[in-house]
């Protein structure tokens, strides 16, 4: 029988000692992680604060077109950081499955949990993020509808010489904002298909 002290890998490439220390870190660690997600809430409340401070403006005063695009770019940044997120939080989460299948076997799926059986798919988001990421794009829809209505509609009825580019400013910043994202989108999958393929771990 070869010796091995308790944090040397076996010939299978598993590391077998200490396993109930690493266990209950694993437990520790992800307990720690759960509070995390809070840390994002400030974003979500700054977007849904400056729409509100768009729909509190004085009645007689015309809606200003500025303050409308500056949401719409909030909403758009939420997104956006809200994709980032995701992608720290997915190649962490494939770090952690990694590790774990250094310590665990194919019984423990059933014993310990099954989420370290197989990797995410490549982009897929925690619905933490899918929430965040609705709350954008519904912030910024009911924007662009109120603005459309209270600004854009009275000036079917006037001459085109009354046209302000303003007017069109959320309009003109709504399709950049959503190619950005569909291009951020494709790269963070792409960064998770390279990762699961250069580090797909120990299968099972």
């Amino acid at each position: 029988m070869t010796n091995q002290t308790p944090n040397t890998p076996s010939a299978t490439g598993r590391c077998d000692g200490k396993r109930e220390d690493f266990l209950l870190e694993t437990y520790r660690q992800t307990s720690t992680h759960l509070g995390r997600h809070i840390t994002g809430l400030w974003q979500c409340v700054g977007v849904v604060g400056a729409a509100l401070i768009v729909f509190a403006q004085d009645k007689d005063k015309p809606l200003n077109d500025y303050s409308c695009t500056l949401v719409v770019m909030l909403c758009g940044w939420l997104a956006a950081t809200t994709l980032d997120a995701s992608n720290w939080f997915n190649r962490n989460l494939a770090i952690i499955t990694n590790v774990e299948r250094l310590f665990l076997n194919s019984d423990d799926l059933k014993l310990v949990h099954p989420f370290f059986g197989s990797h995410r798919p490549p982009g897929k988001y925690a619905q933490h993020f899918e929430i965040q990421f609705w709350l954008s794009g519904a912030v910024g829809a009911l924007v662009l509808c109120y603005h459309f209505i209270e600004r854009v509609v009275p000036g079917f009825s006037l001459p085109l010489a009354n046209f302000q580019l303003a007017r069109a400013l959320p309009y003109l910043l709504a399709p950049v904002v959503l190619f950005a994202l569909v291009r951020l989108h494709r790269h963070y999958v792409k960064k998770d298909e390279e990762f699961q393929q250069k580090s797909p771990g120990i299968v099972l």
